[in-house]
């Protein structure tokens, strides 16, 4: 047997899966080394963090404010104090002894808060809250120091500061205060907290940093074009949630698409999504109907749209097939609509029920 053959099991070689899903959920470092943009921040809170290497962890309080990445930023330095992962939280809901809630998160090691013009408000609450999470009534035993977490600190009333000031002093031996917001540091805190900027990233570093990022979700370098790259930042403004979005949508299908600007034309994307029928459209669906609705886009308006764009398709079979149900669908969400608030979720569920037909 000198003569013989090797038979071989063809292969089937797939071709790259794009997946450009949940990109604004996804990619976000979580250690500081991990980071693209916003280095030489990352790297001063490395220093304070990781002072003493191979000896227990630095945390001291921040208030950070400026551009995009805040967040990113006060999680990553929570990351690397109590060496897990800070994003692992549970919603939680407390109520004050005169009966008003407030929604808040609770982590292994830390608390967060986020706030809006509405939700911290009440003297008795923001008293009994801060009471609570700084354990005032409670002996705190850990290696760990307490972590406590608010986000959008601007929204905090003036003659509410002095009272959050006190927990601040009285309470950091064990606890320690992270505070975010769109604006520089207010007098009444000055003193209490290292005071962290972040500026707006350059063109070219965020240029670069989607560049990469497309090519992690593979996404093939042949399609990332400088100049669709370009326009994307552009339109971003310098917002790294929102640049992570447009990628998102913009390469939907591993291609470039430009992601239009005005409200028709966003309505047009949507109706195209909702043409795809694919579940991993439903979290952009959701995001672009919220995007509508913030500006002042009235649900009667996204409505009627879908309706002329679907009573106008010719092309597709299986929509005309279903034309006389996706119309009356849509008809039956604008009534509801009408006799009732949450225009958002009648919206998804009426579009959820129309890409079951098609």
């Amino acid at each position: 047997m000198d003569n013989y053959f090797i038979i071989k099991k063809k292969e089937n070689i797939k071709p790259k899966k794009i997946d450009t899903s949940l990109l604004i959920k996804n990619h976000i470092p979580l250690w500081f080394k991990e980071f693209e943009l916003n280095k030489n921040v990352s790297n001063k809170l490395n220093n304070i963090v990781n002072e003493t290497p191979n000896i227990q962890k630095n945390i001291m309080n921040l208030f950070i404010y400026g551009r995009s990445g805040k967040y990113t930023m006060a999680k990553t330095y929570i990351n690397e104090y109590i060496e897990e992962n800070s994003y692992d939280i549970k919603l939680s809901i407390f109520t004050s002894t005169n009966g008003k809630e407030l929604e808040y998160y609770r982590g292994k090691y830390h608390y967060e808060l986020i706030l809006n013009k509405y939700n911290f408000t009440d003297f008795n609450l923001i008293k009994e809250f801060m009471s609570l999470i700084v354990k005032k009534d409670n002996s705190y035993f850990s290696i760990k120091q307490n972590i406590i977490l608010i986000k959008n600190i601007q929204f905090l009333k003036l003659e509410f500061y002095s009272l959050v000031k006190y927990y601040v002093e009285q309470f950091s031996e064990f606890n320690k205060f992270i505070f975010i917001s769109s604006n520089n540091i207010v007098k009444n805190f000055k003193g209490l907290f290292v005071n962290i900027s972040i500026k707006k990233n350059n063109e070219k570093e965020l240029e670069q940093f989607s560049k990469n990022l497309l090519l992690k979700v593979n996404v093939d370098e042949d399609n990332i074009l400088n100049d669709d790259i370009e326009s994307i930042v552009k339109q971003s403004e310098g917002n790294i949630g929102k640049l992570k979005n447009l990628l998102e949508y913009c390469y939907l299908t591993g291609t470039y698409e430009e992601f239009p600007d005005c409200d028709l034309d966003k309505i047009k994307f949507l109706y195209k999504l909702i043409l795809k029928g694919k579940l991993e459209c439903l979290i952009i669906i959701r995001d672009i109907l919220n995007n509508l609705l913030v500006e002042n886009v009235s649900s009667k308006f996204i409505i009627k749209t879908l309706i002329i764009l679907f009573i106008k398709e010719t092309k597709k079979k299986f929509i005309n097939k279903n034309k006389k149900d996706i119309i009356h669908n849509l008809v039956e969400c604008e009534k509801n609509v009408n006799t009732g608030l949450r225009d958002l979720h009648h919206l998804e569920y009426s579009i959820i029920k129309i890409m079951n037909l098609v």
